[in-house]
């Protein structure tokens, strides 16, 4: 079995073949050099993946295998402002290894980035690489951006804050979700702070790793310090 990975979004359970994409079909083709008769995988991005065989030099596949994946549990929505040019990309990729469920752009008021910079094609297709890359078969929900007084929280509420605890002090192992807020690097303003207080959330203090490790094999506790 080959270990390449394409993204064929239109898998389902019950499909016994695909048709070409010409993205996946043209990357496989031109650039892995795959031919008839090759198995390759594919992931649609909502926990299924599908061992298949390459029917011809069209790209067609037809399925030999489905399985399903669970995602994470607690699932984690991570709501983040943007760091500056290419660490942005970093970010991405870092958070999508690590598992996370959506990922929302965050605009505070110490935002040295806004989200109306963002290049929404180009940014989207960091996430498909990087399951890809890493074989997640969870492609994280990209949702609107928003501001930490109108972010539509699910299951509990936590923001990254220097003095705040530990996450393992921070999270009920019986959550189901969770919502993380990770802010500037000058930090949440104290408006922002207060307004969390008043609503809520709960500070928590994570542990950084730089840009250049590697991710820890643990789901998502550490959060990239950028």
């Amino acid at each position: 079995m080959n270990d390449a990975w394409f993204h064929a979004p239109e898998l389902t359970e019950d499909c016994q073949t695909l048709e070409r994409q010409e993205h996946e079909a043209r990357h496989a083709l031109k650039v892995r050099r795959f031919s008839t008769g090759d198995h390759i995988v594919v992931f649609n991005g909502r926990g299924d993946w599908a061992e298949t065989v390459l029917k011809n030099e069209n790209g067609d596949l037809e399925i030999v295998g489905t399985h399903k994946t669970t995602p994470l549990q607690p699932r984690l929505h991570l709501a983040v402002t943007l760091p500056k040019g290419e660490r942005f990309g970093v970010l991405l990729s870092m958070v999508t290894q690590l598992g996370i469920s959506s990922f929302i752009p965050l605009d505070c008021r110490h935002s040295v980035v806004h989200p109306v910079e963002l290049h929404g094609v180009r940014d989207r297709r960091i996430l498909v690489e990087t399951c890809k890359q890493s074989r997640n078969p969870w492609l994280p929900a990209w949702e609107e951006p928003s501001t930490p007084g109108t972010l539509e929280s699910r299951g509990k509420i936590l923001f990254a804050h220097s003095g705040g605890a530990s996450p393992a002090a921070s999270v009920d192992d019986r959550a189901n979700e969770l919502t993380l807020l990770v802010g500037p690097e000058g930090g949440f303003s104290r408006a922002e702070t207060t307004e969390f207080e008043d609503r809520g959330p709960r500070p928590c203090h994570w542990v950084p790793i730089s840009c250049e490790s590697k991710p820890p094999p643990s789901p998502w506790w550490p959060v990239c310090d950028f």
